[in-house]
């Protein structure tokens, strides 16, 4: 396999597996940061908007309950029957003055006792007043009034008490001095052409507004039925924010009592509730900038956007080194490993660290070892092997020339048995130097073929050490898996703790609604029930604040849930990872099984060379049989030439597969030498 082959793109490599792994609960984290940051908007501006429009309904009832008081306080001058004759013209001077002493004097301690009343009027035509804190007012000021679009509203019902903002202009044309109030309630004396007007103090109407907080740049307000707007802020009176809206106008001709929903004025959102205070249209109206509402989900973002930050650093750092030191080992060993397969085994692995690959490089070394020193004792066989087979090349040659001397001798036994019988010891003593070099290369053999059965043991050993490797990979997958049961374990606990908020959250509810009716009662009680209203709004706020504690508890709970799959999903990827490293050891194992082949190729051939070296021995023993038997024909020379002939014939035949066997010998010595020559041992 050439470079080329062996390198793997990073898209394909366990880099970018890790790196992907890490970064895929990262991007779950941030996706949860950001749509538990959504969820928590949403949920505090709908739980802001309820809350809102309780303490709007609340505001209510205790303004109407102001106003109620004051008009049940009054309710008695509509048939006051002095009264009437003084609107009339039916008492003379003196009583007239008296009164509008003596009721000028009853309106004064009334705005004297009760604070929620800036002053009161009583306006009839033909200049009649009277007046609590005023001295003087306009001798048209009841015909001024009614010219007014207050005016044509009383006209429109006289029967009923009207409610009215502050109209400064029209108090100039009437000539009241009333100063600083908030409201003006206006209702028709009876049958007479008179009027009852109160003005209830602008700081009473303040104070109960400051209830309802809206925040910075928001709008706290009662808005009357003729477009003016008292404002909980002293500087926001009358500028039109609310009632030249588009969605004020939509209140208004609406039949619900009160609601609340989120509008765009001038750019921005708003939340805007209301709650109408009567049937003709007065209302109490905010407007609560939707940046107030989610101030408090700030953190949340803030927190998510930095843990997601630091969460993907880390992540990205620990997949870069953890990859980057298994794909360098991983790399080194492919290298090491390549340089073996061409034949280096001088090579040495060395990896640092304890874990599986560093084990892996260790038993590479001893399997590399082992060959080496096979290779090395072979190498010195063969070439002893192919030494022994010049020597019987050259014993055979020498033989070869002998036995064509003894043919010649047969033909000439007549010239003498003597010179016969010397060539035929010279014959026997190449025999027997022929008979000790085939010892000698059986005896090498035998050598060679146990080494390479010990290789094939070691290479065995190195097998079963691979195979251990993966049982310690197979049994850290079995781990990974207990882990994620235990994380599940541990999810399923994190359900019961959801089920304990959400108690908490039901008796924080409960606690808020008995402190709503408890504020109401205190309202109905008047002073006597302040005392108890601060009570009632301290319940509040601390089943407010529980609430809020729970659920941060929830989210708490919720994040810790999301971390906990994010766990689990590290874990699954990490089993994967290893399940990798057990296709790597596998590989490893593909390569001993190869070596092994190879080993046992090449005891096929030493196999071959035996059988060559038996073949040899067995046309050794020929030989030597066809010298006895010249040695008997050299004994029997007289008796027939025929024999000796016959007896030289099979000699040259031996001497044929002497030959024969002595080339395959060296053919098969020469190719050993030629393959272990690839192996550089040194």
């Amino acid at each position: 396999m050439d470079k080329g082959r062996q390198r793997v793109s990073f898209f394909h490599s366990i880099r970018f597996r890790l790196i992907i792994s890490f970064l895929v609960p990262i991007a779950c984290v941030a996706a949860l940061g950001v749509i538990s940051y959504n969820r928590a908007s949403a949920a505090i501006t709908e739980e802001y908007k309820n809350q809102t429009l309780q303490t709007a309904d609340v505001l209510n009832k205790y303004v109407t309950l102001i106003i109620d008081s004051e008009k049940e306080e009054f309710k008695s001058y509509l048939a006051d029957q002095d009264l009437g004759f003084f609107f009339k013209g039916s008492l003379d001077k003196e009583k007239s003055n008296t009164a509008v002493r003596t009721y000028g004097e009853e309106l004064l301690s009334k705005t004297v006792i009760d604070s929620k009343v800036k002053d009161i009027y009583f306006l009839g035509d033909n200049s009649r007043c009277i007046m609590a804190r005023s001295t003087q007012v306009d001798a048209n000021a009841y015909e001024t009034f009614y010219a007014s679009t207050e005016g044509e509203a009383l006209l429109a019902d006289p029967t009923a008490w009207h409610l009215f903002g502050r109209n400064d202009e029209l108090d100039a044309a009437m000539g009241f001095h009333s100063g600083e109030y908030a409201l003006r309630y206006v209702r028709k004396l009876g049958n007479l052409n008179a009027l009852i007007i109160l003005d209830f103090d602008a700081e009473t109407v303040r104070e109960a507004l400051s209830i309802l907080d809206a925040g910075a740049d928001g709008y706290v307000a009662v808005v009357t039925k003729d477009g003016n707007e008292f404002h909980s802020d002293a500087a926001k009176d009358n500028t039109g924010v609310i009632s030249g809206q588009n969605f004020y106008q939509n209140a208004l001709q609406s039949e619900a009592l009160s609601d609340a929903f989120m509008v765009n004025m001038n750019g921005q959102t708003y939340l805007f509730a209301y709650s109408k205070i009567n049937e003709f249209g007065d209302m109490i109206a905010t407007l609560i900038p939707k940046a107030n509402i989610v101030a408090r989900t700030d953190n949340i973002k803030i927190f998510t956007m930095i843990l997601t930050v630091v969460a993907i650093a880390v992540s990205l750092t620990l997949a870069i080194l953890i990859s980057a030191k298994m794909s360098g080992t991983i790399n080194y060993i492919l290298r090491k490993l390549k340089k073996v397969a061409d034949g280096d085994l001088t090579t040495e692995l060395h990896a640092k660290g304890k874990d599986e690959l560093t084990l892996l490089c260790g038993g590479i070394n001893n399997t590399v070892g082992n060959v080496k020193n096979l290779i090395t004792k072979v190498n010195e066989i063969s070439t002893e092997v192919l030494a022994s087979s010049d020597e019987m090349e050259s014993a055979s040659k020498t033989f070869s020339t002998t036995s064509e001397d003894i043919r010649s001798a047969a033909e000439r036994i007549e010239e003498g048995t003597d010179r016969l019988g010397s060539n035929s010891d010279n014959c026997q003593r190449q025999m027997d130097e022929l008979s000790d070099i085939i010892r000698d290369v059986t005896d090498n053999t035998d050598e060679v073929s146990r080494f390479t059965k010990e290789t094939e043991q070691t290479i065995e050993e190195g097998i079963a050490s691979v195979k251990g490797l993966t049982e310690r990979s197979d049994a850290t997958s079995k781990i990974t898996g207990e882990v994620i049961s235990a994380i599940r374990e541990l999810e399923e606990q994190l359900q019961a703790v959801h089920g304990v908020v959400k108690t908490i959250n039901d008796i924080a509810k409960r606690t808020n609604l008995l402190s709503l009716n408890a504020g109401i009662e205190a309202a109905r009680a008047g002073e006597a029930g302040r005392g108890f209203t601060v009570v009632a709004e301290e319940i509040r706020n601390l089943s407010t604040q529980c609430m809020e504690s729970a659920g941060m508890i929830s989210e708490i709970v919720n994040e810790v849930a999301a971390k906990t799959q994010d766990v689990v999903s590290t874990a699954g990827k990490a089993e994967e990872i290893v399940t990798s490293q057990t296709e790597v050891v596998e590989k490893t194992k593909q390569s001993f099984s190869t070596i092994n082949e190879q080993v046992s190729r090449f005891i096929d051939s030493l196999n071959t060379i035996v059988d060559n070296v038996r073949q040899m021995d067995k046309a050794r023993a020929e030989t030597i049989t066809a010298i006895e038997g010249i040695s008997e024909i050299t004994g029997e020379a007289a008796r027939s030439a025929g024999e000796a002939n016959e007896a030289a014939d099979k000699q040259k035949a031996s001497i044929g597969n002497l030959d024969e066997a002595s080339d395959k010998l060296k053919e098969k010595a020469e190719e050993l030498i030629s393959i272990l020559g690839s192996f550089q041992v040194q």
